[in-house]
């Protein structure tokens, strides 16, 4: 009877042992794939830190220039949720000139604030909003006259 129990008691042992043994096992998986995705996030932030550097740099480096590109930035997300759109924008070395129509006078206003927090102009030289009818649908056209900062 002694020898039934130490066989039953020495079974549940190893059972017990080998469910601690697939438990380990596991644990060394996932933290060999924690490792893993640790050394990837490393790597991205290196690759990070690195690319905000080289754009300090070219930042730096450009200093406060003109680019057209920026400008049309600037216009475009300045439009984005409104109901405005653009007939002509000239741009005459620092000099730009917007011409456009919007749907409310309330939109105008709002593109003109948001260009100036944008702070992409040194000084507005004009702002000209009149109501107007196109194809029998009142609309507000209008022209701003800047020159760029920088």
């Amino acid at each position: 009877m002694v020898l039934s129990i130490l066989g039953l008691w020495s079974m549940a042992l190893h059972h017990e042992y080998n469910a601690l043994f697939a438990e380990k096992e596991i644990k060394v998986e996932t933290l060999a794939e924690l490792k893993e995705k640790f050394q990837q996030t490393e790597m991205l932030e290196k690759t990070h830190t690195a690319l905000l550097t080289r754009a300090r740099l070219l930042e730096h480096q450009s200093g406060r220039k003109f680019s057209p590109v920026s400008l049309m930035d600037s216009i475009s997300w300045s439009l984005n949720p409104l109901s405005l759109w653009l007939l002509r924008v000239g741009v005459d070395e620092k000099n730009v000139e917007i011409e456009g129509r919007g749907l409310q006078s309330q939109d105008v206003l709002k593109f003109v604030d948001s260009l100036e927090q944008a702070a992409i102009w040194d000084n507005l030289l004009a702002i000209e909003m009149q109501k107007e009818s196109y194809q029998s649908i009142p609309v507000y056209r209008f022209s701003l006259r800047f020159t760029i900062n920088g």
